[in-house]
C-alpha cells in the first residue's frame, strides 16, 4: 500500500506543437542581388539586448550569399512553425561566435517560430 496519494502524470508541455512544413536546404538559400556588393547584417554586441544593423560583403557561390564563419557573419532563419502559412525569413547575424554546424530552438519571446543560426 501507498503511503500517499500520487498524481497523475502530465505529458511533456508543447509536444506535438511544431506543425511547419518539411524545410530543405534550398528555402535557406539567400540569393545575391546583381550589382549589390553590400548586404545588411544583423550585429549582437556582447551584453546588450538591443541589436544593430551593419552593412557587410559576404562571399556568393551560385549566385547565393554565404555565411563567413571567418567574420563571425552567420546565415540566419526563422521558420513559421503553427503550420499557418510556411514562411521562412532570411539573413545573415553577426556576434553569435560560432565557426561550424549550426543552432537552433523553437524557444522565442514573441511567437516561438523556429530560429536557425548556422555557419
Amino acid at each position: 500500500p501507498a503511503l500517499f496519494e500520487t498524481r497523475r502524470t502530465v505529458g511533456p508541455v508543447g509536444l506535438g506543437s511544431v506543425k511547419a512544413r518539411p524545410v530543405t536546404a534550398d528555402a535557406f538559400r539567400v540569393e545575391a542581388r546583381a550589382g549589390r556588393n553590400q548586404t545588411p547584417v544583423i550585429a549582437i554586441k556582447p551584453g546588450l539586448i538591443i541589436t544593430f544593423r551593419e552593412d557587410a560583403a559576404l562571399p556568393v557561390l551560385d549566385q547565393c550569399l554565404q555565411a563567413d564563419p571567418e567574420a563571425d557573419i552567420l546565415k540566419a532563419a526563422v521558420v513559421e512553425r503553427h503550420g499557418r502559412n510556411g514562411n521562412i525569413g532570411k539573413g545573415f547575424v553577426r556576434g553569435i561566435g560560432l565557426k561550424r554546424g549550426a543552432i537552433a530552438s523553437s524557444i522565442g519571446h514573441d511567437c516561438h517560430n523556429i530560429t536557425v543560426v548556422g555557419a
